[in-house]
């Protein structure tokens, strides 16, 4: 399958950024979501920063769905 995008520049140069850079900005959320999994499951931290960080990761994963990226 083959797949092409077509923008027209000047005008569209945010949105073909957005285009090329989505798969980075994916990684950098799955990283993150990773993260916060580590600091809740494996560290020794706080309750409250435990909390936090498992409020962050619902949130995150929250957002996620409602935007429909799939961090996996």
């Amino acid at each position: 399958m083959r797949f092409t995008m077509v923008f027209n520049l000047p005008e569209e140069e945010s949105e073909m950024n957005d285009a090329l850079q989505g798969g980075r900005a994916k990684a950098v959320l799955s990283e993150f979501d990773q993260r916060m999994r580590q600091i809740v499951k494996y560290e020794e931290h706080p309750d409250e920063v435990a909390k936090m960080a498992e409020d962050l990761r619902t949130t995150l994963r929250e957002m996620c769905e409602e935007y429909e990226v799939r961090l996996e």
